[in-house]
This record gives structure tokens, C-alpha cells and sequence, in this order.
């Protein structure tokens, strides 16, 4: 048997050449964009005056300064953490690292096994591992199989020192100690073998779990496993039971099924369709049945694999060779820019806020004056009479000065009660209560003429008052307002700077 296409894959992952591109350049643009940034953050500050630190803008302002000024710790963190991912990438800097998905009885370890044995065959290193405790442990052992989703521990191999299989339990059910490493496996990967039981192929929900390595544009080439049946056949007058393979029609039809509902359900996630990789169909019990034959191979469908994997080997060397710089733009692109898009959103909470604060103020002044009119002309037939019956020389002297002291003592009240969270000039608005009042004598003669004066007077006071209240107010919002445009404006200018260069390396 010559298993010529088996050589000939193993010979290409051997003829791999894997250099790292000089990226220093747009290393340091990317770091000066994220400089420029921080500093932008520190230095900015909102200028809130005319509102009291109780008025709901200037809390949620204040609350969205302090997270503000959170990010750029958290920030440095997560640029910490990038080492290891980084460092594992550098250890592992000569091989293709296809990360193995799939969902419990896909046939993952089964599968890594199979290939693992296949190098062994052809007499090439073969170097199991698992990750235990977070620490990377070799040995000798083949992937268990059979286990359920609660293994605890990721497994991986390395091949001929060129290929690393890397089967994890699930994303979202490893231990606490082995979740970090995990991530840094995820993020040193340089492409996705996305494994499914023929039984029924290409959950595609599943893909949400593989969004961000997704999104970080690694290939992704779906795996259609277990690709058999059992028949049953006469042989000496007897029925048995035989793995044969499904009908090329038939697998035909579930790779284009699969194909197209996985790039269905990348442009629903907002990703590139292309990412995908046509199916490959397999079945690694059938090879194994049937001898492991050159014959079984070709017709279990390991020689398309073999192919569909160098056929990756172009755009995973280039990722590869651009990893550190891929590594930092991952980085920016969901850590700095996620946090720069909340940080937008909450600006559009405060628009919101600031639209209901203006229509709020036409309320709360209308009650303020409504409030003084009502408690000021309730008193004012009291206070008439009581200077109509005084012996005093000027009764419409004295009246003025109470009424204007009565009218003043209201406006502090309703101030107090309805604009409490606004600064407000009260020497200012006081000193236009020195115009209350009438120079029509109070007596009894012409006692209602006197009243429709006063009357007269005080709402055209009231609208003085309002029109100051409102135009102090709203002179504070609109300069918040303001300030509001201009930080959205500045973040996603920056924020647009930054995706065109992230472009441009992606292109």
C-alpha cells in the first residue's frame, strides 16, 4: 500500500516555512492610538455647573466619569494577560494549532486519536498532553474517549512537531484552574476544526460559542463525523451487519446543508460567511473497519480532510506569522473598543436624560409659579386689611414691603421644594421682587382697583421669575448637552480611526 496522499500531507505540513513578519511599525501605531486615548480619558472632565451634585445629570455624570476612569487599570490588566497567551503562541511559534470543537459524542477524542495514529503510523513523533491545574503535563497516553462533558481537563497532541490537535471538554464547562489556560489555547489557535455527528450536522447555535475566535477571522473548517450506517447482508445464507459509508449523494447533501446554514448564521452574528470552509465528511470507524486500507481512507473521506487542512495551511501560516500583532489588535478590538462603545451608550442614556430633564423643567417651573400665586393670593386680602384699617401715614408703602417679603418667602419655599438641583443667582432673583407692589393708594374706595393691580402685577412678576429660572437652567443642560456631542464625537472619531487600521490589517 503506498498511501501516497497520506505522505503527501504529512510531507506539506513538514515543508511549512513559518517567519515572523517585521510588524513593529503598526505595532507602535496601534500602541500610540491606545496611548492617546488613555490620555484623552484622564484628562477629560465635564463641566457641570449650574446643577448640584444631587441632579440626576450630574450623578449619572459623575457615576460615568468614575467607570471611566476605571477602564485604564482594567485595561493595563488585560494587556497584562496577553503575555501568557503570547508566550504559548511563541512555544508552540512552528506549528499549525487547530483548536478540535464539538459538542459531547461529535467524536473528538475519536477523531484526534485516529489522526494521532495515523502519524504513528508513518512513524512520526506523536506527543500527547493534557492542561491540569493550569499547567501543561505530557505523557503517553492516548484522548480518552467515551467520557462525558464534565472532564475536566483539556487534551491536546502534538504531530511530527508540525500539526497540535487541541480537544477541549467544552467551552463553557472546564474547571476554574484550567478556564485561563483554555482561553490562551483559544487565543493562540490558529484555526477551528468544528466536529459534528452526521446524525444531525451542523448545529449551528453552536457557533455561538466559537464567536469571538470567529471573529477573530480563524478559518473555520466544519467536520461532519460518523458519516456511516449500519447495513445488513446475506452472506452464506446469513444476516449480518455491516458499517458501510454513506452515499456520496447523501454526503453531498449534508455538507451543502451545513455550509449554508453556517454562513447563515455567521452574517446573523455579523461575521464574514467566507470564514467558513466547505464540509468535509468522515468516518473514522469505517477506515478502521474496512483495515485502514489506502482504499478505506480515500473512502472515509480522511484524504479530503488531509487536503482540506493544507488547502488551510496559506491563511493559517499568514495568521501565524502575524500572531503578536493579531494577539494586541484582539485585544483592542474587544477589550478597549467594547469599553469605548459603552462608554457611547451611556453618553446616549445621557442625551435621553438630558431631553427628559429640559421637558421637565417647563413642569417644574410652571408649579413654581402656580405655588406662589396660589399661596401669595390667598394672603393678599388679609394683608390688604390689614393696612386699610392701620393708622399708618402710608399704608401702600407698608403693604409693598409685606407683600414683596411674603412673595420672597414663597419663592424660596417652592425653590427649595421644586428646584432644588439647580444652582441658582437667588440675590439675582430676589432683587426682582423689589419691582412687586403699586403706587395706588389702599383704601376702601378703591379697594378692588387695588387688588386687580397687585393681581396684575405679581403675574407679571411670576413671568420675569420663570423666565430667569428657565433660562439659568437650560443654559446649564445645553452646555451639558454640549459637552455630551463633542465626548461622543471624539470617541468614535477615535474609535473610527482605529477600526480603519485594524482594517487595513485584516485586508
Amino acid at each position: 500500500m503506498s498511501y501516497q496522499h497520506e505522505e503527501s500531507f504529512i510531507k506539506g505540513l513538514e515543508s511549512f516555512i513559518f517567519g515572523a513578519q517585521d510588524l513593529s511599525a503598526q505595532q507602535q501605531a496601534l500602541e500610540s492610538w491606545q496611548t492617546e486615548l488613555e490620555t484623552f480619558l484622564q484628562t477629560h472632565a465635564f463641566n457641570t455647573a449650574g446643577l448640584k451634585k444631587q441632579h440626576p445629570l450630574s450623578q449619572v455624570i459623575n457615576q460615568l466619569c468614575a467607570k471611566k476612569k476605571q477602564y485604564l487599570p482594567a485595561w493595563e490588566q488585560s494587556k497584562q494577560e496577553l503575555s501568557p497567551a503570547l508566550d504559548l503562541a511563541e512555544s508552540f511559534a512552528d506549528k499549525l494549532m487547530f483548536l478540535v470543537f464539538g459538542k459531547f459524542n461529535a467524536g473528538k477524542s475519536s477523531f484526534c486519536n485516529f489522526i494521532a495514529d495515523r502519524f504513528k503510523f508513518h512513524d512520526k513523533q506523536v506527543q500527547p498532553f493534557t492542561l491540569e491545574n493550569g499547567q501543561i503535563e505530557y505523557h503517553n497516553l492516548p484522548f480518552q474517549e467515551g467520557s462525558t462533558e464534565t472532564t475536566a481537563h483539556i487534551q491536546g497532541v502534538i504531530l511530527n512537531n508540525r500539526l497540535v490537535l487541541i480537544d477541549t471538554p467544552g467551552l463553557h464547562s472546564i474547571t476554574s484552574e484550567n478556564a485561563a489556560l483554555t482561553q490562551q489555547f483559544l487565543e493562540s489557535a490558529d484555526g477551528i476544526l468544528w466536529l459534528s455527528s452526521s446524525t444531525s450536522p451542523g448545529q449551528v447555535q453552536e457557533l455561538e460559542d466559537l464567536a469571538q475566535e470567529i471573529r477573530r477571522r480563524k478559518p473555520l473548517l466544519p467536520v461532519i463525523t460518523r458519516s456511516d450506517f449500519i447495513d445488513e447482508v446475506f452472506v452464506d445464507n446469513d444476516i449480518k451487519k455491516v458499517l458501510c459509508n454513506k452515499s456520496a449523494e447523501n454526503r453531498t447533501l449534508q455538507e451543502q446543508d451545513v455550509l449554508q446554514r453556517a454562513q447563515d448564521k455567521l452574517i446573523s452574528l455579523d461575521m464574514d460567511a467566507d470564514l467558513v470552509q466547505p464540509p468535509i465528511s468522515i468516518s473514522v470507524y469505517y477506515a478502521r473497519q474496512h483495515g485502514l486500507t489506502d482504499e478505506a481512507l480515500s473512502d472515509a473521506g480522511l484524504y479530503n480532510l488531509y487536503q482540506a487542512l493544507l488547502n488551510l495551511s496559506e491563511p493559517v501560516v499568514s495568521y501565524k506569522e502575524r500572531k503578536p500583532l493579531e494577539v494586541f489588535m484582539h485585544y483592542l478590538e474587544e477589550v478597549v473598543l467594547r469599553d469605548i462603545d459603552s462608554l457611547v451608550e451611556e453618553i446616549n442614556q445621557l442625551k435621553a436624560l438630558y431631553q427628559t430633564e429640559t421637558e421637565q423643567l417647563a413642569t417644574s417651573v410652571e408649579a413654581i409659579k402656580t405655588a406662589i400665586w396660589q399661596n401669595t393670593l390667598s394672603k393678599l386680602p388679609t394683608l390688604m386689611d390689614k393696612y386699610i384699617t392701620s393708622v399708618s401715614e402710608d399704608p401702600t408703602m407698608h403693604f409693598n414691603r409685606d407683600f414683596r417679603e411674603t412673595v420672597k418667602a414663597n419663592l424660596k419655599t417652592e425653590l427649595n421644594e421644586k428646584f432644588a438641583v439647580y444652582e441658582v443667582n437667588l440675590d439675582t432673583l430676589l432683587n426682582k421682587a423689589n419691582q412687586l407692589g403699586t403706587d395706588i393708594t389702599l383704601n376702601s374706595e378703591n379697594y378692588e382697583a387695588f387688588y386687580l393691580a397687585i393681581e396684575e402685577n405679581l403675574q407679571t412678576q411670576l413671568e420675569s421669575y420663570g423666565n430667569f429660572l428657565t433660562e439659568q437652567a437650560k443654559t446649564s443642560l445645553e452646555k451639558i448637552a454640549q459637552q455630551l456631542i463633542q465626548l461622543k464625537e471624539h470617541l468614535e472619531k477615535r474609535k473610527q480611526t482605529l477600526t480603519l487600521r485594524l482594517l487595513h490589517k485584516n485586508g
